[in-house]
């Protein structure tokens, strides 16, 4: 499903910058922070300013379009679409590489 038709079956009024997050975290195949997703952001031509992409995660989270988790590891909160099955990741605490868990 595209980010145009997550942001309607939502109800949500689409912009390019809804647009342009959604199909970065569909993109991920990891949760990520939002320091991360302003940085791939920039890479991929679709700066926003921290504000906005806040402003962006907090309109999807309450429209249960992401999840947002705290990592105590990282300190920081990681974003990542809703999906069906919910899942579990170890983090390292030298590299804070993820491994997600199998059922």
């Amino acid at each position: 499903m595209n980010a145009k038709e997550i942001l309607t079956i939502h109800q949500l009024k689409y912009s390019r910058q809804r647009e342009a997050l959604i199909q970065l975290l569909q993109a991920e195949t990891y949760p990520i922070t939002i320091d991360q997703i302003v940085d791939k952001l920039k890479e991929s031509n679709n700066p926003m300013n921290l504000s906005t992409v806040y402003r962006i995660i907090e309109s999807l989270y309450e429209h249960d379009i992401i999840e947002k988790n705290y990592s105590s590891i990282s300190n920081s909160t990681l974003i990542q679409l809703h999906t069906p099955q919910h899942q579990h990741y170890l983090i390292c605490q030298m590299c804070h590489k993820m491994f997600p868990l199998e059922n």
